[in-house]
């Protein structure tokens, strides 16, 4: 079934809003994504990916609204004239949304890597490094390695975590929330692991 875009008149942000009266605006339409303050980076990957469509396709008559909201912060909206050039590639968009999730798998891939190393170098390696010591210290390791281990700068670190996780699942985006798989690196972690990784010879001197 094709899909159909909401008018700005029947638009509210939640059930309990009233509607965000534009009396030049009232008939014209919304583009299938909508970006909030709270977005995630899939939303934020298709927005900006939508945006990119509509001026690749010349697009001239759409406009860009952004309105304070109780909830979010704010939202901001695409809004295109009926009928118009900007409708109907709007409804092609939505088309292409009904059919995957994903407008552009390149953009949302590096949102995704960028907000992994964001989130790493902010408290990712910090929390993994508190985290790997317990294990390691459960697991009866020499405590001279966890001392060269808490040592690591981060980058080293981040190798480390990686090759704990051989599928490559580094992280999860649900849409809602980006968050660091530890807990897979954390199930596969051993002494030995440790040592291959970070280069420690058997008389644990880091080379």
């Amino acid at each position: 079934m094709s899909p159909t875009l909401r008018q700005w008149k029947d638009f509210r942000p939640t059930p309990v809003d009233t509607h965000y009266r534009m009396d030049e605006r009232e008939n014209y339409y919304m583009a299938p994504v909508l970006l909030t303050r709270d977005s995630g980076l899939l939303d934020q990957a298709n927005w900006e990916a939508m945006v990119a469509i509509l001026n690749s396709e010349q697009c001239q008559e759409y406009e860009i609204h952004r309105f304070g909201h109780w909830l979010t912060g704010w939202f901001e909206v695409v809004l295109v004239p009926p009928d118009s050039k900007d409708h109907h590639v709007c409804i092609n968009i939505a088309e292409k949304l009904q059919d995957y999730p994903i407008l552009d798998e390149d953009k949302y891939s590096q949102m995704c890597q960028d907000e992994y190393l964001r989130s790493w170098n902010d408290y990712g390696c910090r929390d993994f490094q508190e985290e790997l010591e317990k294990v390691l210290l459960d697991q009866g390791c020499d405590p001279e390695i966890i001392e060269q281990l808490m040592d690591q700068n981060p980058e080293t670190m981040l190798n480390l975590y990686e090759s704990l996780i051989p599928s490559g699942e580094y992280y999860t985006d649900t849409g809602n929330e980006f968050r660091l798989n530890t807990h897979l690196a954390l199930d596969s972690v051993t002494e030995e692991k440790v040592l291959d990784a970070l280069h420690i010879n058997q008389n644990y001197e880091y080379e």
